[in-house]
């Protein structure tokens, strides 16, 4: 059976963050390299190597992806994250929410 969609979580999945969750880091984040985000109090968000080309290999195979996470609404973090990292659009439907992701 061809896969044809793939759910990822997002901390220590497709990143690590310095303080365990990208939920905790603190506005204005700016990038401070191609895969690192940094927010204002020095704390960082680095993209694992080659999760860029696994995005798109798996966008180019027709498989769709999605986000699965436990994070806060406002601000929402995450979503901040994938905007700076311009890796937001190969997801559908993310699900960044208070919810347990079993409820999502």
């Amino acid at each position: 059976m061809p896969i044809k969609l793939v759910v990822f979580d997002v901390d220590n999945t497709l990143w690590q963050v310095s303080i365990t969750y990208a939920s905790f880091l603190k506005p204005p984040l700016r990038i401070i390299k191609t895969d690192v985000i940094s927010d204002s109090q020095g704390e960082t968000v680095k993209l694992f190597p080659g999760i860029r080309e696994m995005l798109k290999s798996l966008q180019e195979k027709g498989i769709l992806m999605s986000i699965a996470s436990l994070n806060d609404p406002e601000p929402n973090m995450v979503t901040e994250c994938f905007k700076l990292f311009k890796i937001n659009y190969y997801f559908i439907h993310p699900q960044v929410t208070t919810r347990a992701k079993t409820e999502t």
